[in-house]
């Protein structure tokens, strides 16, 4: 994966393709990102599926 930080945006970018009519879950573990004011990130996640082909 790669990531990248425009504004207050996160980008994630998979290094291959998802599979269709998959679930996945993204994980952002405490601490992994810093804000502007350097307060460390709590632990998010975020469940996707994506479509059929």
């Amino acid at each position: 994966i790669t990531t990248s930080f425009s504004g207050n945006v996160l980008t994630i970018t998979p290094s291959s393709l998802l599979a269709a009519g998959t679930k996945y879950t993204i994980c952002i573990h405490t601490g992994s990102v810093i804000d502007l004011a350097d307060n460390p990130t709590a632990l998010s996640s975020s469940r996707f599926t994506t479509i059929k082909a």
